[in-house]
């Protein structure tokens, strides 16, 4: 058996099988009507938490859990159904970004403040008349829907810049909302603000049956029937009708943050039939919503299309500008698992241009940030075979200082395991002892421990039998049957996980 068919089998083969899946947050129960004063209190508290947004969480999320690692993305991940927690993400984690414009989105209630000014300007005037119009009925008012979903985009824009405490309102917002739609004054929906906003509420991962009970008390003008008919296949998973129904809308005459958030919907529907096509929408995402959630989303989103199209310039651009503008994101968790698989996946032979890419598109990253992803793209690389591409990735995450003694384990585990064809075997035993079991994880523990009876099957002679000179080989050894059986086991772990 050839020494380099044993290891690259052998050690994809373990890191594959002991991969665990990645597992979304589960969503609350939904709970019932906001007003207009819950909304602007939200929208004010996560504004107040943004210079304490938390944007630490790569090392965290990469060093402990290893979930970006250890099978947090292996298959693929593009997702195929909707996902609360990522309102504007990939195929149906819908859309991000709903609005009306910054300047509006930060004050869901705005559109009132000239009223306050005016009287606080003219108080006599106020009492002579016997009018008041002030802030008891602003506050008291349920707020229109558009209202809400201003204060929900402006949320969702600091949850890309890492606010979490943005994040969980949304959700908060999201579920109370939701249930009030379906007893508003039908006339309200002849307000086209208020039809593009009830659209936005399910784009954004708002539960779609209020939507549904609407269009089926028929409250909506005939010429937004195909909008909510196509939004509405959308969060049915029914692709090609919700294909059909939203390629129909002149987006041309839409306000332009919705209509890249249609954009981005469109995009998602398309991948899998017209890579191309979507390509161009999420361009045109990209450029109509720039610093947004769905910008965010986009980029995500492009990186894998144009890594899957060949466009390697094209996902590079994309993967730096991610990092460059959103690399602190509550979403950016699930799109180092995407990067990591991008670039761990790229061919052999092209090792040194992958770390010269990896390098310039981290470049703008804290260390520890830095670290974790040379570690994931390293292990990710190891357990698909491009040892090469493995060993140089570890080199680089060991070369980085003040690294926690943990990931340096990591880094030395994975840089010894992919060059073990090209070391002595008394080094190689003697790297992986010195090795802390207690700070390495579970999966990286069989790894090593493959690793070791690699190292110990080439060690130890195999029993030759003869009969009368003719050399019949047969594998006696112990050691080399068992890793004869846990190759064979390899094997079909690659055609499971390996695309």
């Amino acid at each position: 058996m050839a020494r380099g068919f044993c290891l690259r089998s052998l050690l994809a083969g373990t890191c594959l099988a002991l991969s665990g899946a990645g597992t979304a947050l589960s969503a609350e129960e939904a709970g019932h009507g906001t007003t207009s004063s819950e909304v602007h209190a939200a929208s004010e508290a996560a504004r107040k938490d943004e210079e304490h947004a938390d944007t630490d969480g790569v090392h965290h999320a990469e060093s402990a859990s290893h979930g970006e690692d250890h099978g947090a993305g292996d298959a693929g991940e593009h997702e195929a159904g909707r996902a609360e927690e990522d309102p504007a993400g990939e195929g149906h984690e819908p859309s991000e970004h709903a609005g009306d414009g910054h300047a509006e989105e930060e004050h869901a209630g705005d559109a009132h403040e000239g009223e306050d000014h005016a009287e606080e300007e003219h108080p006599d005037e106020e009492q002579a008349s016997g009018e008041h119009a002030g802030p008891e009925w602003q506050t008291e008012r349920e707020p229109m829907p558009f209202e809400v979903i201003r204060s929900l985009q402006y949320l969702q824009d600091q949850a890309a810049r890492g606010n979490k405490a943005a994040l969980e309102v949304q959700r908060r917002i999201l579920k109370r909302f939701g249930p009030s739609l379906e007893i508003r004054p039908h006339e309200i929906w002849q307000d086209k603000r208020n039809v593009r906003a009830i659209v936005l509420f399910v784009l954004s991962g708002g539960p779609s049956d209020p939507l549904a009970e609407l269009f089926r008390q028929r409250v909506f003008n005939t010429d937004d029937l195909p909008l909510i008919e196509g939004v509405l296949a959308y969060a049915d998973n029914r692709m090609e009708e919700a294909e059909e129904k939203l390629s129909s809308i002149d987006l041309d005459r839409e306000e332009t943050i919705f209509a890249a958030q249609i954009q981005l919907a469109l995009a998602q529907l398309r991948q899998a039939d017209d890579p191309a096509g979507s390509l161009q929408a999420l361009e045109k995402v990209m450029l109509a919503a720039p610093g947004t959630l769905l910008d965010e989303a986009a980029l995500r989103l492009g990186v894998l299309l144009a890594e899957d199209a060949g466009e390697t310039r094209k996902a590079d651009l994309y993967a730096r500008q991610y990092f460059d503008r959103y690399a602190a994101s509550v979403y950016a968790g699930n799109f180092r698992a995407r990067f990591s698989a991008v670039y761990s996946e790229r061919p052999e032979g092209s090792e040194k241009e992958t770390l010269e890419t990896l390098s310039d598109t981290l470049r703008l990253l804290p260390d520890d940030q830095k670290l974790a992803m040379y570690l994931s793209v390293g292990r990710r690389a190891l357990v698909g075979g491009n040892l090469k591409l493995a060993a140089e990735a570890s080199t680089e995450a060991l070369a980085i200082k003040n690294a926690n003694p943990a990931d340096r384990q990591r880094a030395l585990l994975y840089q010894i395991a992919s060059t073990l064809s090209t070391r002595d075997e008394g080094e190689i035993l003697a790297t992986l002892a010195a090795i802390d079991d207690e700070l390495l994880h579970p999966a990286d523990l069989a790894l090593k421990q493959a690793a070791l009876d690699v190292v110990n099957a080439i060690r130890e002679p195999a029993v030759l039998a003869s009969s009368e000179g003719d050399a019949d080989p047969a594998l006696d050894n112990q050691t080399l049957a068992r890793a004869e059986s846990l190759i064979d086991a390899v094997d079909k772990d690659l055609e499971n996980f390996i695309p």
